[in-house]
């Protein structure tokens, strides 16, 4: 991999561990009863358990 390829793969990575952690942020909100996050997840459908999916298709549970 080039220097430039990595860099890219780093910021798409980071990227989605954000994404991942608001996710989890707004779950935990839910479940605490934040309106705004409960009606977060009814429009989103986020009531499934939060799971890590790669690229290559297969879903792995944490």
């Amino acid at each position: 991999m080039t220097k430039e390829q990595i860099a890219e793969a780093r910021r798409a990575i980071e990227w989605r561990a954000n994404l991942y952690a608001l996710a989890a942020e707004i779950l935990a909100d839910a479940e605490a009863g934040d309106p705004l996050s409960l009606r977060i997840v009814q429009r989103v459908g986020l009531g499934e358990p939060l799971r890590l999916v790669t690229n290559d298709g297969n879903d792995h549970d944490h």
